[in-house]
Parts: structure tokens; C-alpha cells; sequence
């Protein structure tokens, strides 16, 4: 095993600082894409397809289930599901073992209600009626600005548009309480300082030609985006944060942006697949969605599209199902979701001497969940050795999240689907789950090594 591996001293350094020339100007590129990346790329269905485009650019082919293709060690390839999920790799040298790094592309966000157009003359505007989408702390959203994307059918085809992210275009916000009025509101418990039917949007304050001013909204709705009232409650309308993805520090060291659990990990599987050109096993990255729901449904971590493809892609090698369940239960799995990032304001939140710390390296857990360890699939020691002595340079940190609180990620699902051995690797997030999560511009470019590493392994 390598000696910087050992250190234990390697905890204590600030490795952006340590960094070579050469890797600080990678890192560099490397975040101004990712700036970029999260910019353009909010939804899964964005996600999915930025990878697509850009891996069919290098020569990867498109592989449908029950199709013959030919398929030889060094072929790339992609199986499209639903258009929220993908799954891409290249074909190994060896039939002994898959390397597979599964991320997910959903995020938290705001949704609007199928029938959400809400007339409030009284008030003199017109809101929006929603419903949050995964785990958040509703006030957050409040004050925030919001644009909107918009998926709707045209011609057969899924069309997506957006409000909100030019420079002339309009946002959408949900109002909060005036400091001033807000003195009940003060007491209440940080769950409920805004409730779920709190969360209306305003979308406008004018009646134009109407005598409504929903009416209004809805002529100025299909003069935007071609959508009639009776087309709304069967298309998907969705609110994310406005902010543009900024660096944070003065240093530029930081990234701030919403969408980064789990974009960051997904935009680093990719890189590091980019990286491979001949590994001694086949290597794959999957991307899921409704992670943040519980992976269920027809693109979550929970369903057969995953196992569902790589057995079609062994049928194409002509292996047979019996050494097919071999290979999948000998397969080394990733995890690859982030963690949470030491919180300098909340320092008893976390276990000082396994918290994952900014640029220290992409984070390594053994075991997530919460309390007892629920929800989460614990790595074997065998396999965290074997992970370990992959890794030519110090570019990771061992971590867990303790018990107050917690979460899980696909690692469970993973190991169920392919009978195989996970673990948790991924960077560690600051303000998680909010409009402007942060993390680190030396933690991003140390995921793309380990996971290109992992892919890589012998």
C-alpha cells in the first residue's frame, strides 16, 4: 500500500495548497466546467441527456435491449431509460467482474401542483400552488428566487422549457413574513416556520384585458411556452433556485450552487469515465433519479434497469446467465453520493475526527444511514482494503456522518440489485439540500481521480 495512504498525518493538510502545478491547473478546468455543467443542467432529464451528448462526441453507441451489437473489450456504449436514467461504460479485457458507480441526477426542488393556477383577488395576485419534492427545510425556498422548467408534449416528443434563467426573464418567489408581523410566527419550530401550504408562488399582479388576474397569467403563460389552460395539469412544471453557480472565498476554492447532491458526483463519474480507454473490466456508470423520494419507480435505484441492461449487455457477449449472476455478485459497486461537509457554524453536529473537511479529498464511508445504522449497506473490510490499494495518491479521507440525524443513499439498492459489494465514495457538501449548497473546487477534481481509479482498477 502506498506510504502518503498510511499517513495519518495527511489529515491535518490543506491538499489544494499542496497541490502540484500541473493538478492546480486541471483543477482549475476542471471547476469552470462544472460551473457550467450546473448551470445548464438542473433537472434529470438535462442531466442524462448533457451526458449522453457528450459521451456520443467520443464514439459511445447506443445499445437497446434485445438488439445485437457487436461487443469487444475496448466498446463504448449507453443504454437510455426513460429519459431520466442512463447507463454508459466500456467493455473489459476480463469476464470476471463489472466495476459499476452508480450516482443519482435528481435534486430537490419545488413542484407545482397538476391544477396549481390559484386566484387570490383579494389580495390582488395570482399564485401557484406546490408541493416540495425530497427533503428540505421549507424556509429556505421562501425569499428565494425561483425559474421554472417546463415539460410539456409536442409532436410526440418531450418539450422543456424555461423561465427564469436569462438575464431579462422573470422569477418566481414565495413570500415570507415580514420581520415585523412575525412574532407568532417566531415561536414556531423550525419544521413549520414555513408549512407546506405556505409554499404558494407569486407568478403575477395584473389583469390586462381580463377581469382576473389568473387569466392574465394564463394568456401571458401560453404566449411564453404554447401551453393552454387544458393542457396544465399534464405537464410537469418545476421551481428551482435562480442563483447562478458562483465560486465562494476570495480564493475562488469553493463552489456555491444549488443541485450539487448529487450533481457534483454525477458530473465526476462522467470525467472519470472519459478517462478510461482499455480497463481490465468492464466499467459502468449508471445515473438514477427519485433518489431523493426513495429511488422508487422505473428510473430509481430500486428498479431492474440497471441489472435489466447488464445482463442484455453480457447477452451480446454471448455469456450465459449462469456465469452472468457470477460476474454481477463479484462486481465492485460505488456509491457515489456526497456526504456532509463540516459545518464550521454547527461543530457539535459532527464527529470531529471522521467528518468529511474541505480539501481533504473525496470522502470514503463505510457505512451511512442514521441512528443504528438504518438504511445503509455496511462495505466489508475486504473491500475497502481492495478500494485502498487502487488509489495511487492521497486523494480521499475515511468519514462517517454520526448518529444525530443521517441519511441513506442507493448503496443498499445497489448491492441488492447485482448481489454485490458497495461502498459510499463521494465529496463532502456543505448546506445540503438548500438553495446554495458549497463544496470544494480540490474535493471535486479528487472524486474524478478515485472514481477514474476505481473504474480503472486491476
Amino acid at each position: 500500500m502506498n506510504e502518503e495512504v498510511n499517513d495519518t498525518r495527511a489529515r491535518d493538510r490543506n491538499l489544494l495548497d499542496t497541490a502540484s502545478s500541473q493538478d492546480k491547473t486541471e483543477i482549475q478546468e476542471l471547476a469552470q466546467e462544472y460551473l457550467q455543467f450546473l448551470r445548464q443542467n438542473m433537472t434529470d432529464r438535462e442531466r442524462v441527456q448533457w451526458a449522453i451528448t457528450l459521451l456520443q462526441k467520443e464514439g459511445y453507441a447506443e445499445f437497446k435491449m434485445g438488439q445485437d451489437a457487436e461487443v469487444k473489450p475496448g466498446t463504448k456504449f449507453y443504454y437510455m431509460n426513460k429519459s431520466k436514467s442512463v447507463l454508459c461504460g466500456i467493455v473489459g479485457k476480463t469476464q470476471e467482474s463489472l466495476t459499476v458507480v452508480g450516482t443519482h441526477v435528481d435534486v430537490p426542488h419545488v413542484d407545482l401542483k397538476p391544477n396549481f393556477v390559484n386566484e387570490q383577488a383579494d389580495q390582488g395576485c395570482v399564485t401557484l400552488k406546490t408541493h416540495y419534492y425530497g427533503g428540505i427545510k421549507k424556509y429556505l425556498f421562501a425569499t428565494t428566487p425561483l425559474l421554472m422548467k417546463i415539460n410539456s408534449m409536442k409532436d410526440g416528443k418531450v418539450l422543456v422549457q424555461t423561465i427564469g434563467d436569462q438575464p431579462d426573464d422573470p422569477v418566481f418567489t414565495i413570500p415570507d413574513l415580514l420581520v415585523h408581523l412575525s412574532q407568532n410566527q417566531s415561536e414556531r419550530k423550525m419544521r413549520e416556520v414555513i408549512k407546506a401550504e405556505e409554499m404558494k408562488v407569486l407568478a403575477g399582479s395584473t389583469k390586462g384585458e381580463f377581469t382576473k388576474f389568473s387569466d392574465n397569467f394564463l394568456k401571458l403563460l401560453e404566449e411564453r411556452t404554447g401551453i393552454t389552460k387544458k393542457d396544465l395539469p399534464y405537464c410537469e412544471f418545476q421551481l428551482f433556485p435562480a442563483y447562478p453557480p458562483k465560486y465562494v472565498g476570495l480564493d475562488k476554492s469553493m463552489i456555491g450552487a444549488s443541485g450539487q447532491d448529487d450533481g457534483i458526483c454525477s458530473f465526476a463519474a462522467i470525467k472519470a469515465l472519459q478517462k478510461l480507454h482499455a480497463p481490465e473490466h468492464t466499467s459502468v456508470v449508471v445515473f438514477h433519479s427519485y433518489e431523493e423520494t426513495g429511488s422508487n419507480g422505473t428510473a430509481g435505484a430500486q428498479s431492474n434497469f440497471m441489472s435489466f441492461a447488464l445482463s442484455d449487455l453480457m447477452d451480446k457477449q454471448h455469456i450465459t446467465s449462469s456465469k452472468q449472476r457470477n460476474i454481477m455478485s463479484n462486481s465492485v459497486a460505488i456509491a457515489a453520493d456526497v456526504t456532509a461537509l463540516f459545518d464550521v457554524n454547527f461543530p457539535a453536529s459532527h464527529d470531529r475526527l471522521t467528518a468529511a473537511v474541505l480539501n481533504k479529498g473525496v470522502a470514503i464511508a463505510r457505512y451511512t444511514g442514521s441512528a443504528g445504522k438504518s438504511g445503509s449497506s455496511e462495505a466489508p473490510v475486504e473491500l475497502i482494503h481492495k478500494i485502498i490499494q487502487n488509489l495511487k495518491k492521497k486523494w480521499f479521507q475515511m468519514e462517517s456522518m454520526g448518529i444525530n440525524g443521517g441519511g441513506g443513499t442507493t448503496a443498499k439498492y445497489l448491492s441488492q440489485q447485482l448481489n454485490c459489494e458497495v461502498i459510499d465514495v463521494g465529496p463532502g457538501v456543505m448546506n445540503m439540500h438548500s438553495p446554495f449548497e458549497v463544496s470544494s473546487v480540490y474535493d471535486l477534481f479528487a472524486t474524478v481521480q478515485v472514481y477514474a481509479q476505481i473504474m480503472g482498477r486491476e
